[in-house]
């Protein structure tokens, strides 16, 4: 099955970091255990899930280490670079929290905060394989609070003695599952003796601005109250009151946890919006907003594209592999330096 208007789309990746299965022969869909061990790094997450994920759907596709010509190329932002770039390729990039990728002809980006233009589009970032949802026989209570992820992503002061403390005078364990072996069976997508989950990083707005959602969906589709900081993604996501708690110190915290305990309703109609809200992030309707940027914008960007002169590609190469650099030192200069959310 063809992609319209693009044919076939061409996922780049360097061989050493394929993943096994995609290279077998017939093309099976994988467990969800193994697809979740797969599914690591930003190339993991963008390009080979989304090649895996148009091919179980029966579209037509291919993966390789190299560009090919008249493809749309679909490559990763942090292992694509100005050795591999050529004059006529049609490149597209999907950014993740990274720089913006000046090699590429059309950038993805991971949350819609962006204002997009006829080279740029939004797609949401792919669910977290195996979410283990909260075991419903917990019923309503919340005793355990967990954080899932490296520590230097939570902030200090949501790993202190005292805040710690202070969960446990109101009969609630924080639980910080960092292990290094996050893709293991019962790794971070493990809700099972989960009552809610907390996510505070101190990010410089500018950092904030680039990142998705995850937290958030995951909690949904992981059946537990949410208390997350004050990421734009997230707020870009908020409706109602019920999808999340918005948490930018400790009282914020102990605020929440004090509410959910009093007002079992209140957890209960968080878990309920929260399996609402997560259909629209589902592995099925992500598919489908893929397939209907490959269509629509890349399509017309490719379409564009083709109709370039040699002359015309030669110069937004040459400009590219300029300005490629350059954009890497401001992103990350920015990344590092500047206010803060938590400020």
């Amino acid at each position: 099955m063809q992609l319209e208007g693009v044919g076939s789309v061409h996922f780049v990746c360097p061989d050493a970091f394929v993943w096994p299965e995609l290279l077998q022969d017939p093309f099976a869909a994988l467990d969800p255990e193994v697809l979740q061990m797969r599914c690591v790094n930003g190339l993991d997450c963008w390009v080979l899930r989304t090649y895996y994920e148009l091919r179980i759907a029966g579209y037509k596709a291919s993966v390789g280490p190299r560009l090919m010509r008249d493809h749309v190329n679909v490559v990763g932002v942090r292992s694509f670079g100005r050795r591999q770039r050529d004059v006529g390729s049609f490149v597209v990039a999907p950014r993740l929290d990274a720089h913006h990728p000046a090699l590429a002809n059309f950038v993805i980006q991971q949350n819609g905060l962006t204002p997009p233009d006829r080279n740029s589009g939004h797609v949401a970032h792919w669910v977290q394989p195996n979410i283990l949802p909260r075991d419903q026989r917990r019923g309503g209570a919340l005793k355990t609070m967990v954080y899932k992820g490296a520590l230097t992503n939570l902030d200090g002061h949501f790993r202190s003695d005292s805040f710690r403390s202070a969960l446990a005078a109101m009969d609630v364990q924080l639980v910080l599952d960092s292990e290094a072996d996050a893709t293991s069976a019962g790794g971070w997508g493990d809700y099972r003796q989960a009552d809610a989950v907390l996510a505070v990083r101190n990010l410089t707005r500018y950092d904030a601005r680039y990142k998705p959602a995850s937290k958030l969906v995951n909690a949904w589709w992981a059946e537990v109250p949410a208390l997350l900081g004050p990421e734009p993604a997230f707020q870009e996501l908020r409706q109602s009151p019920l999808d999340y708690f918005e948490i930018r110190s400790v009282e914020d915290v102990l605020r929440a946890v004090a509410q959910l305990k009093a007002e079992p309703d209140r957890y209960r109609a968080m878990i309920d919006n929260g399996r609402q809200r997560r259909v629209a992030f589902s592995t099925e309707q992500n598919l489908r907003d893929w397939v209907s940027l490959f269509e629509g914008k890349i399509a017309q960007s490719f379409q564009r594209w083709q109709q370039t002169s040699r002359a015309g590609k030669l110069l937004y190469y040459s400009k590219g592999v300029i300005m490629e650099p350059l954009s890497k030192r401001s992103h990350h200069r920015k990344a590092v330096t500047g206010a803060r959310i938590l400020d």
